[in-house]
């Protein structure tokens, strides 16, 4: 047998390691979505795209995480065990950005106009849906309503955690208050804060702006460092006892944020925190040089082969 070329062998694993990028491109991540039911009472059913995602939701119930091809994708509500041909309390086409997190708000919307982009602080949202609340859901709100809010997952700084209030309730402006001192004031719904806050474990509080009460039962929250975590105010002023803060850690961030919910009390209105992290993209760099290089050392383990049985007789 004669001998390959070395230029031949050359050649070859030239061509192999010029593989278009094209062609071993990473497919667009996918979204994350998370859903919270915040209207004051009722079990709901949460649809995307037709099929049901999550089924009896309770006030200040948390489900997720859905993870969704980017694009454009329907949310509809309708009552716990409605059939599913049933018209929706509300519905709204959601964006879900390649490789983002975005928590879907369903809470009540008296008072908010009739859809809104969503700017600094604010949620996108929309009462696209097909009518009233029902009277056993409502406790004097009446408008079913969706907002999406984006979960920022950036870095959090040195020794700090993030805290992100939300307010989604049917009440006076909110000032939110640890340690007798108010961090927020004068936030409205659909509207968010975001402040970034020394680690440690704080009580928070929620009162009407320029009040001393506490409508809103006070938790405890505990923030490892690098931690990010978000507080609704849900409920409806109308009725008392629906107000309650529900905690919600932000998915994506570092794994430490599930511990921020571990010593809250148990109770209506609470849900378990989701699991948080997923699968991040590495790049689509790795395949383009991987492939071709095992292809390279296939073609130069051949030549050694070759070499050490050398020319045929």
């Amino acid at each position: 047998m004669a001998w390959p070329p070395l230029a031949v062998v050359l050649a070859a694993v030239a061509a192999v390691g010029a593989v278009p990028a094209a062609t071993v491109a990473a497919p667009p991540r996918p979204g994350t979505v998370y859903l919270v039911q915040a209207f004051p009472a009722g079990l709901v059913d949460v649809y995307v795209d037709g099929r049901r995602a999550a089924a009896g939701l309770g006030p200040g119930a948390l489900a997720g995480p859905l993870s969704l091809p980017p694009g454009r994708h329907d949310v509809a509500l309708r009552p716990a065990d409605a059939p599913d041909a049933a018209a929706a309390l509300v519905s709204l086409p959601v964006e879900v950005p390649a490789g983002g997190n975005v928590s879907v708000v369903a809470h009540p919307g008296d008072g908010l106009p009739a859809s809104r982009t969503g700017g600094a602080g604010a949620a996108a949202g929309a009462d696209a849906g097909a009518g009233e609340l029902p009277a056993s859901m409502a406790f004097g709100t009446r408008r079913p309503w969706l907002s999406v809010f984006d979960n920022v997952t950036a870095p959090v700084p040195p020794g700090q955690a993030r805290l992100i209030i939300r307010d989604v309730a049917v009440t006076p402006p909110l000032d939110v208050v640890t340690g007798g001192r108010p961090i927020v004031t004068d936030l409205v719904a659909p509207l968010e804060r975001a402040l970034d806050v020394p680690a440690g474990s704080r009580p928070l509080a929620a009162v009407f702006a320029g009040t001393i009460g506490t409508p809103f039962p006070p938790v405890t929250l505990h923030l490892p460092v690098g931690a990010v975590v978000t507080v609704y105010a849900v409920g409806s002023a109308l009725s008392p006892q629906t107000l309650r803060l529900v905690v919600q850690p932000v998915p994506d961030a570092p794994a430490r944020a599930a511990d921020a919910t571990r010593a809250l009390p148990a109770g209506p209105g609470w849900a378990a925190a989701a699991p948080v992290g997923q699968a991040r993209d590495t790049g689509a760099a790795w395949p383009v040089l991987v492939v071709p290089a095992l292809a390279a050392l296939a073609l130069l383990a051949g030549l050694g082969r070759a070499l050490r049985r050398g020319p045929a007789g």
